[in-house]
This record gives structure tokens, sequence and C-alpha cells, in this order.
């Protein structure tokens, strides 16, 4: 799901949720965004241009949820941390989901999700 350009490319600020409970679990709650564009605005002159890719945990959020999620918050992209070590699997859906995403979008292992511990 999401946007499916081959070969193509997404350009923007990585945005690191300070609010644990919308990182980490699988919340829709308004996140206040507003301390990263004030201080994209004074870097790039103008906020209208700013450009959010999400990193996220999984949590105990689906997948397609936190995507949603970040969506809503108008991220260009997402890229998710898995909290578990697992070995690969299919990545499926729940039931009753809408298939509205139009984000690129990323599953990262649990080696990743260590590493950013270090940020």
């Amino acid at each position: 799901f999401g946007y499916q350009n081959y070969g193509g490319s997404v350009e923007g600020y990585l945005v690191l949720p300070m609010n644990t409970t919308f990182h980490t679990e699988c919340t829709q709650e308004p996140l206040d965004l507003n301390p990263y564009i004030h201080w994209l605005k004074d870097w790039t002159g103008d906020s209208s241009k700013v450009f959010y890719i999400f990193l996220v945990d999984r949590g105990s959020c689906y997948f397609v949820d936190k995507v949603e999620n970040t969506q809503a918050l108008s991220a260009i992209a997402t890229i998710v941390l898995d909290n578990l070590v697992e070995s690969l699997f299919n990545m499926w859906s729940p039931e009753n989901w809408d298939d509205d995403i139009v984000i690129p979008s990323v599953l990262l292992g649990f080696l990743f999700f260590k590493k950013k511990e270090r940020f």
C-alpha cells in the first residue's frame, strides 16, 4: 500500500515525536507539530515548504494504523521501527481497514529500533 513510484524518492525532515504515547502506542491523539514548524521555519525561512517523514515505533499498533495516524498529520512518508525481535512475516491489515494510505512507508527490524536509542 502507499505510493508505488518505484525508483522515486522523497525528501523531508525526519521527525521523531517526543510524545511517547503517540510514538509507541496506537493513538490518533493530535500531535503538536508547532515546535517542529517554528524550528524548521527558522531553519528554512518558510514553513509552508516543510515536509515531514515520521520515525515511530510499532509498539502495540498495527503497522497500517501507525501509517494512517502519521498520514493524518501530513507526513509525506513513515518509517516504522519494529520493537520486537521477529522473523520475516507477511504484512496484513485488519478486516475493517480502508485502503486510504497514499504515502510510502516501510517497516524496519529490531536492529534499527535498537540503533535509534543512540539518538
